[in-house]
């Protein structure tokens, strides 16, 4: 009992850490920012519906069947998984994590025929290419049980995680409603993309504020250095002191959000959901 528990631990971990990798590139070469952005509701390096997903096609392979059939369970399973969460959070939470609003023959947004074939291809990749990997990789956990410490490790992380990112979860809905905007959905990954395109032309400007405060602080610090040298080091001290707290002030206002943990700085998170609820 204890293997089979482990067996399914280690095909999650795989399939939500593998499945986190290709959201990734895709945001980055694919995306609408084209940044590289931490995707997914968890802060984690992992996705868990690609874990889920990567479960449930492990059990159909154990299945024997016509191929035809598997190919079919396939996409009902990756799109039916997809449609499950998506529906969650916009019921529970008034949240959408992806919205395939604007595409054709979507439902409600969650699930659209282009991403199922998608679904289905990486299916149909994992049955012929990674099933027999881990296959083998099952084999190798029933011999050697010591890396269920390094699976624990993991899922402690997730746990810890996962409440973190229901505590940032009900932050930005605190903030929604405290703005009068209690019917208004957030679009999760959108609000991601927003605060990087936001946060990466704040950060540019600020550079040559800050280029411009230094270059005029060190222009009077030499002119005054040359004029006053009679008064003494206080003059040159005092204007050394100003450069530093404006160098410092600005230091603090290019605070960028975190990969990992973009919703971290509160001021920041509820001036974006402000700005984007105007538009």
């Amino acid at each position: 009992m204890i293997v089979f528990i482990l067996e399914y631990l280690f095909i999650f971990l795989t399939g939500a850490t593998l499945g986190w990798c290709l959201e990734l590139l895709y945001r980055r070469y694919f995306g609408l920012a084209r940044k590289w952005i931490n995707p997914g509701f968890l802060s984690g390096p992992y996705l868990p519906l690609y874990g889920t997903g990567m479960c449930l096609l492990y059990i159909v392979c154990n299945i024997q069947m016509a191929l035809s059939l598997r190919i079919a369970i396939f996409a009902l399973i990756t799109t039916g998984i997809e449609y499950v969460t998506g529906a969650f959070f916009l019921k529970k939470y008034n949240v959408r994590l992806w919205d395939y609003s604007k595409m054709k023959f979507n439902l409600h947004g969650h699930i659209a025929p282009l991403y199922t074939c998608f679904w289905t291809l990486l299916s149909i990749l994992f049955y012929y290419v990674l099933y027999p990997y881990f296959y083998k990789q099952i084999e190798f956990i029933y011999t050697h049980l010591e890396v269920s410490l390094l699976i624990g490790i993991f899922y402690g992380f997730v746990f810890v995680d996962l409440m973190n990112s229901f505590d940032v979860l009900n932050r930005l809905i605190e903030i929604k409603d405290s703005l009068g905007e209690k019917a208004t959905v957030i679009h999760f990954e959108s609000l991601k993309e927003e605060m990087k395109l936001r946060i990466n032309s704040i950060q540019y400007r600020i550079d040559g504020i800050s280029n411009d405060i230094s270059d005029t602080v060190e222009d009077i610090n030499n002119n005054l250095h040359d004029k006053v040298e009679d008064l003494g080091n206080g003059i040159h001290d005092s204007v050394e002191n100003i450069g530093h707290k404006i160098t410092h002030s600005v230091g603090k206002i290019k605070d960028k959000p975190s990969f990992f943990f973009p919703y971290k700085n509160k001021i920041q998170l509820r001036m974006f959901i402000e700005n984007i609820l105007k538009k």
